[in-house]
């Protein structure tokens, strides 16, 4: 038998004999000779190991809970002692290691909230760095006061995964939202999936927390006169207006009938008909198809009252970007109704 056994057997033997409030002196005995200020070996902190964790079973939560405080700062602290405390079942006792203590790698982080409770979990959000691997997890298990901990900690890192996790759970929550939609790492098509799972009273807020976006300069973009590239062949719209009018009379003409026409590929038709329901000039709807930027575009289909899907169909059929079509969303997201008509009242003013 070697030394740190027979060491082992000796102690348990005077344990044996002592009372639970004897047990816990030692305890904070031995505790102080540990964190004495000496250095120890490797060996020797093994025997501690031994020793601390002898004298740490059976002793009460309170005592436990003041063993974790303590530990929760040293720089060569017993490891099997830590990650024992750390798995506590209790959270108060795993608290002050879970969140300080720089010895416990992202394996023990995660079995840890993969298995104990939200009040270990929140203890997790409160370390200076918390890695991808481990919010994942928090993102997976975590009540909202967690989710809200965690997203606050800008020291914690988030996957793509994890951020789309986050997201979809921030429907039901607008301050989770927000706090999601203010933090500076958040990729943007992240923030723009965002916009669509939150009401839309909650997205001036959201904006506010973001870098300033060109698109918030819509309305007074849509009043400027812009470079234009016209059609390659002149446009005769007379069939297509007679057509979308005649659809509109009869109340058959909305986002099903336009969409209709820009499946098959009648951009005289889509154009004609969102002239009709503007009770505007086509032209006016042409130029706005044929402009580089698409704000103006947006800001006629919005102020129709037609939604993201013929707004998204439009700028397909005019061949724009996967990238456009992001920015896009954000930017019909945010517009109002009212404050798209008033744009295009200005817009026909100007012409």
């Amino acid at each position: 038998m070697n030394q740190r056994s027979i060491l082992i057997e000796q102690l348990d033997s005077a344990l044996s004999g002592w009372s639970a409030a004897r047990g816990v002196h030692m305890l904070q005995q031995v505790t102080d000779l540990f964190l004495g200020g000496t250095v120890y070996s490797p060996e020797q902190i093994e025997v501690f190991d031994d020793v601390l964790g002898r004298l740490s079973d059976g002793v009460t939560a309170a005592a436990r809970t003041q063993l974790a405080q303590r530990l929760s700062d040293s720089t060569t602290p017993p490891l099997r002692l830590l990650r024992r405390l750390a798995l506590d079942d209790l959270g108060d006792v795993a608290a002050p290691l879970l969140a300080r203590s720089k010895h416990l790698d992202d394996n023990l982080l995660v079995t840890c909230v993969e298995t104990r409770s939200q009040r270990h979990l929140l203890a997790i959000c409160q370390r200076p760095q918390v890695s991808e691997s481990v919010t994942d997890r928090l993102v997976d298990r975590g009540e909202t006061p967690v989710l809200l901990a965690i997203v606050e900690n800008a020291g914690a890192r988030f996957s793509n995964t994890g951020f789309g996790s986050l997201v979809l759970r921030a429907g039901g929550s607008d301050p989770l939202a927000i706090k999601i939609g203010a933090r500076a790492d958040l990729p943007r098509h992240h923030f723009l999936r965002l916009l669509t799972v939150v009401p839309s009273t909650l997205h001036e807020t959201l904006e506010a927390g973001r870098p300033p976006d060109p698109a918030q300069l819509l309305v007074s973009r849509v009043a400027e006169t812009t470079t234009r590239q016209p059609p390659a062949t002149p446009r005769n719209y007379t069939v297509a207006l007679g057509r979308t009018r005649a659809l509109r009379g009869s109340d058959s003409l909305g986002e099903r009938e336009l969409l209709q026409f820009i499946s098959e590929g009648k951009t005289d038709y889509a154009i004609a008909g969102i002239a009709v329901l503007a009770d505007v000039d086509v032209k006016v709807v042409e130029d706005a198809f044929m402009q580089p930027r698409h704000e103006a575009l947006l800001t006629i289909v919005k102020a129709v009252g037609l939604g993201w899907p013929t707004a998204k169909a439009l700028l397909q059929l005019r061949g724009s970007a996967s990238g456009e079509i992001e920015q896009a969303l954000a930017s019909f997201v945010r517009l109002k109704p009212d404050t798209a008509r008033q744009a295009l009242q200005l817009k026909q003013a100007a012409s």
